[in-house]
């Protein structure tokens, strides 16, 4: 689980879970990104830039309140119609590599070359 708290009550929700040893470890950031990238799920500010890509060019179409788009009550439910209709110019996508990338490396067609995407993040996971 992630579990998101105020400053105030960070320490004693540590402290009490901790307690727990048998249940409970502490793991690191490396953790949650595996576990984020197994899932599908992007990290904002990584994956994704933070406010320049819709929930549709991530793949996160799924997370939209249907019932509010519909109605007209989201915030730029126009693009989100058009890009639902017509399919955003760019998509996040996952990939399983058998060699080393980086972010930032551009993937290139075959056989022409042509750049056809580039690479946002790379995290290592013994499960995929």
């Amino acid at each position: 689980f992630e579990v998101v708290s105020t400053p105030g009550l960070v320490q004693q929700l540590a402290e009490a879970l901790l307690e727990e040893k048998e249940l409970v470890r502490p793991a690191g950031v490396f953790c949650l990104d595996m576990l984020q990238m197994e899932a599908g799920l992007p990290r904002v500010g990584a994956d994704i830039p933070s406010g320049k890509v819709t929930p549709i060019r991530a793949s996160l179409s799924w997370t939209l309140d249907q019932s509010k788009m519909r109605s007209h009550l989201m915030f730029g439910w126009q693009k989100l119609f058009f890009q639902l209709a017509k399919g955003p110019k760019f998509r996040r996508v996952g990939l399983l590599l058998d060699g080393p990338a980086h972010a930032g490396c551009r993937l290139l067609s075959n056989p022409h070359r042509q750049p056809i995407g580039e690479i946002a993040s790379t995290a290592w996971s013994p499960l995929l």
